[in-house]
């Protein structure tokens, strides 16, 4: 009888501009301790038009975009 595993994980992608690069170990373990699994993303960012495209098995993602001024949203 196969066992099963549930796992249940926050997953975060961690989006910096490159000044700001050196310091994503400090930001990712501050995520790590609100529970997040982070990932991050050694690509470009050129702000909140340059948010990745990612495969769909990576839809229930946080993405944590940071150097940009806010992104005005209506909702």
């Amino acid at each position: 009888m196969p066992v099963k595993f549930k796992t249940i994980m926050k997953l975060a992608l961690l989006q910096l501009p490159d000044g700001l690069k050196p310091k994503f170990i400090k930001i990712k373990k501050e995520l790590e301790k609100k529970g997040y699994f982070v990932l991050v993303w050694a690509g470009s960012n050129f702000g909140a038009c340059d948010i990745p495209i990612l495969p769909n098995c990576l839809n229930n993602i946080t993405i944590f975009n940071y150097g940009h001024n806010e992104f005005p949203s209506k909702v």
